[in-house]
């Protein structure tokens, strides 16, 4: 357990990828050279042929945006969970880089041209100074499973919140289930809220869970989402 964390993120391919244009202006996708983009771009080939094969994707802008969500899911975890530890232990965090000083595939934010990659607006959802958070669910789920999801709120203004609000409703194809938790919560503090306590339903596809607070002036909203699948023979 540590009091600062550091350097934690993924990499992804920026949104400004010139070294990608001048391959595709010679090389169909994906047979580009992928030594010269490892050597001159930082390119992590053993990485990115683990998680995200190029050969796995039909163009070169589905491939980007892949490693982008992956990112940004990646940075918002992170952020959300260190967010909860607040000063017990966590005292602060850093994730690994905002931008790039070249173009190169890197754990920034921001590309070499400063243009946001998706990760830019979830790490800036994600450190609001009032932020609603749950527990993430897993990555799927089966028909009848129990999902116990703890529900917080961070809270890091100086003033308290009198009496503030939490709506969750979990939605899936079909139906939908709500909860409404209540109460004040202190200055500079974090408060479970509650608990989302639900039985997934049998409908496959998309379980997406979604918590908005308000304690007037202060709104503050989130979203989870994973999917209801069979389970193996």
């Amino acid at each position: 357990m540590v009091r600062f964390v550091s350097e934690f993120g993924a990499e992804s391919v920026p949104t400004t990828a010139p070294f990608i244009a001048d391959e595709l202006a010679v090389h169909s996708w994906p047979d580009l050279d992928w030594e010269r983009i490892a050597e001159e771009n930082a390119y992590d080939l053993d990485t990115f042929e683990r998680l995200f094969p190029p050969d796995g994707f039909t163009t070169f802008e589905e491939w980007q945006r892949t490693t982008q969500f992956y990112q940004a899911h990646v940075l918002k975890v992170q952020i959300e969970l260190l967010r909860t530890l607040k000063y017990r232990p966590t005292g602060g965090f850093c994730f690994s880089s905002l931008a790039d000083p070249a173009p190169i595939v890197s754990s920034s934010v921001l590309d070499h041209a400063r243009v946001p990659k998706v990760a830019y607006e979830f790490v800036r959802a994600a450190c609001a100074p009032i932020l609603v958070v749950a527990e993430p669910p897993p990555d799927w789920v089966n028909p009848g499973d129990r999902l116990q999801l703890d529900v917080h709120l961070v809270n890091d203004l100086r003033s308290d919140l009198d009496f503030a609000v939490v709506d969750a409703v979990a939605t899936w194809a079909g139906g939908s289930q709500r909860w409404r938790f209540g109460g004040p919560v202190p200055a500079d503090e974090v408060v479970k809220v509650g608990t989302i306590d639900l039985v997934v339903p049998t409908t496959l596809g998309e379980l997406a869970i979604e918590l908005e607070m308000t304690s007037a002036p202060h709104r503050s909203s989130n979203r989870y989402t994973t999917a209801v699948t069979l389970p193996p023979n």
